[in-house]
């Protein structure tokens, strides 16, 4: 998300078109995580919805991508396909269940 603020406030909403596909709907700012652990945080004031990109002039499409096509510049998700002239791909991190108890 940061890409696209960033990348938004260089070049208006005249000079570039923006689009954020991500198949969750909210962001989360994960180094709060340790706030929540200790009931400082609670889960909802450390993530936001996506649709609050729009106030930025950034269009935001709940999908998940299935297919990038290099060659033709598109980009294919579950909600249609997508052309571009310049691409960020930002995988981020899932956290993982390690099975070791929690001290």
């Amino acid at each position: 998300m940061i890409i696209s603020r960033e990348v938004r406030e260089k070049l208006g909403p005249g000079e570039v078109e923006i689009t954020v596909v991500d198949m969750k709907d909210r962001t989360e700012f994960r180094p709060s995580y340790l706030y929540v652990a200790f009931g400082y945080r609670k889960p909802e004031q450390i993530s936001a919805p996506l649709e609050h990109l729009k106030k930025y002039k950034i269009n935001f499409v709940k999908a998940r991508v299935t297919r990038i096509d290099p060659a033709n510049r598109r980009v294919s998700t579950t909600a249609g396909d997508f052309t571009y002239d310049n691409l960020v791909v930002a995988l981020g991190a899932e956290t993982v269940e390690t099975g070791l108890p929690h001290t």
